[in-house]
């Protein structure tokens, strides 16, 4: 029962931070972080752009990339309200 439960939990978070999220626009431009109506199609198409303009010039690249799988294990669910 615990784990549907957590599941269950999540998943309220999920939807009240994104609808918060979408609402607000708190997230503005290229930060997507999985909102709905949106796909990662827009933000890969971006960097894969970047990276060809960085090989036809012929200049040096550094391309960060983060999972945060974690990022709302610590969201207080009173802000979400």
């Amino acid at each position: 029962m615990g784990r549907k439960y957590q599941k269950l939990m999540v998943s309220i978070l999920n939807y009240r931070c994104a609808k918060i999220f979408k609402g607000s626009n708190v997230l503005k431009g290229n930060q997507f972080a999985g909102l709905p109506e949106k796909s990662t199609f827009e933000p890969i198409s971006i960097i894969n752009e970047d990276i060809q303009d960085i090989v036809e010039e012929k200049k040096e690249l550094w391309l960060l990339a983060l999972d945060m799988p974690k990022t709302y294990d610590r969201v207080n669910i009173l802000i979400c309200k």
